[in-house]
C-alpha cells in the first residue's frame, strides 16, 4: 500500500491541517491491516471502485471528527472556515457534521459532546462525500489507473494462482471491517449496513462515466492485459480545490 510522509518543518500546510491529514492517514493504516479493505486486490473491478469510495469517505470522516473535537477542546482554528468553507471541498462534508452537531447542542445537556452524537455526525459526512461528483471522479480516475497497475504486476508474478485476490465484503461485514469509530470502545457503530449500501449505489453510474467500464470491456476482447497509465496511484489525501471545479483535479 502507499506510504505517506508529512513533513512538519517544511509543509505549506498550518499544524491544524497537518493534524487532519495525519488522522485521515492513519484511518487508512488501520484499515490496511486487513487485505479485504484493498480496493486493488478485489476481483471484481466494480467492488474495486466501490471500496475505494468507502475506505475515503471512512478516512474523510475521522478527519473532520478530529478537526471538530480538537476545537471543542481548544485548539482555536482547527475547525477553520477557510478550511471547510463554502469555497472548499470540505464544504459539504462540514455542513453535514455542523448541522449534526448544532441540533444537539440546541436540544442542552451537553449533548453535543456525546459518543452517540458523534456518530451521527461522521455518519453525515460520510454520506456527504459521495456528494461531490468532483471528488468521486477525482479518486475514481486515480483508483483505476491503480487498480489496473496491481492486477498486471499481480497477474506477472503470480501467472493463474489467484490466492491474492478478494471478494467484496458483504455491506454487514463492512460495517464490522471500517464502520466503527477509532478510539470508541463501545462497540457501537457510526455506520449501518444500509449506509455502506446507500454508498455503493454510486458505483454503477461511475463506472461507466469514470472510465472503468471502457477499460474492462476493452480487455474483454483483447488478449493483452490493459495498459497502466502513468498517472499517481489511489491518493490518500484530498485534492485541494473546490467542489464546483470542472477540470481533473490534481493530488494533494
Amino acid at each position: 500500500f502507499q506510504t505517506t510522509f508529512l513533513d512538519l518543518d517544511n509543509s505549506q500546510y498550518g499544524p491544524h491541517v497537518l493534524v487532519e491529514m495525519a488522522a485521515h492517514e492513519n484511518r487508512h493504516a488501520m484499515q490496511h491491516r486487513n487485505p479485504a479493505l484493498d480496493p486493488f486486490r478485489m476481483a471484481n473491478p466494480r467492488d474495486a471502485l466501490g471500496l475505494t469510495y468507502i475506505i475515503e469517505a471512512d478516512a474523510s470522516a475521522h478527519q473532520l471528527a478530529v478537526a471538530w473535537q480538537r476545537e471543542q477542546a481548544g485548539h482555536q482554528g482547527a475547525w477553520n472556515p477557510a478550511r471547510f468553507g463554502e469555497d472548499t471541498p470540505y464544504f459539504a462534508m462540514a455542513k453535514a457534521f455542523e448541522g449534526v452537531m448544532d441540533k444537539a447542542a440546541a436540544q442542552g445537556d451537553g449533548l453535543e459532546n456525546q459518543p452517540q452524537t458523534l456518530r451521527k455526525a461522521m455518519a453525515a459526512s460520510f454520506h456527504a462525500w459521495f456528494a461531490d461528483e468532483n471528488r468521486r471522479e477525482f479518486y475514481a480516475r486515480n483508483a483505476l489507473a491503480g487498480y489496473q497497475k496491481t492486477q498486471i504486476l499481480n497477474k506477472g508474478a503470480y501467472g493463474d494462482d489467484t490466492s491474492w485476490q478478494r471478494n467484496m465484503p458483504r455491506p454487514e461485514q463492512l460495517v464490522g471491517l471500517t464502520g466503527h469509530v477509532a478510539g470508541d470502545s463501545s462497540g457501537v457503530a457510526y455506520l449501518t449496513p444500509g449506509d455502506m449500501r446507500t454508498a455503493l449505489d454510486h458505483v454503477p453510474k461511475d463506472y461507466k462515466a469514470y472510465g472503468w467500464a471502457d477499460t474492462f470491456e476493452a480487455a474483454k476482447t483483447s488478449k493483452a492485459p490493459p495498459s497502466a497509465p502513468i498517472v499517481p496511484v489511489l491518493p490518500s489525501t484530498e485534492p485541494e480545490a473546490a467542489p464546483a471545479a470542472k477540470t481533473a483535479l490534481k493530488p494533494a
